[in-house]
């Protein structure tokens, strides 16, 4: 986004974006059906530019990035989130991609450059990975029992 002055509207937005705005607006909206989930624009400077951040309490989510007719969408994910990536149902390709990039101080980034509806249901899963990564796990949850005291025989 060329005006770094001031954060973008919808217009400007729609300008940059082109057909690919649909994509963006399907992205906001399951955002904001998330919940505890909330977003801002955010200025990174120079190169970065206006970015529209989505954070729950924690940490960022996910990041969207403007560019002329397309979208990046990019996820810090954790260690979890990365060792389910084989088993998310993204095709291997994509999966591939995201390993091959190395690990940052937020987490192991997932880009995805948005295009399509397709790209779009990439991002919806790479987000409920994230999400469910979050979560304390059930297994995790699921402390065992203590043993019972051995008291003497009732007899």
């Amino acid at each position: 986004m060329a005006n770094q002055a001031k954060e973008p509207d919808l217009v400007a937005l729609g300008v940059t974006l082109g057909k690919t705005k649909r994509h963006w607006d399907a992205l906001v909206a399951h955002l904001d059906g998330l919940a505890g989930v909330r977003r801002e624009w955010k200025l990174y400077g120079g190169a970065h530019g206006w970015q529209l951040k989505a954070r729950d309490q924690r940490a960022a989510l996910l990041y969207l990035i403007p560019r002329a007719g397309s979208f990046i969408a990019a996820l810090p994910l954790n260690r979890e989130a990365v060792q389910a990536l084989p088993r998310c149902g993204l095709p291997a390709a994509v999966v591939a991609a995201i390993l091959a990039d190395r690990p940052a101080r937020e987490g192991h980034p997932a880009r995805i450059e948005v295009k399509t509806r397709e790209d779009v249901e990439h991002v919806e899963a790479l987000l409920a990975l994230c999400l469910a990564s979050r979560r304390p796990s059930a297994a995790a949850s699921a402390r065992p029992a203590p043993p019972r005291s051995s008291s003497k025989p009732r007899g």
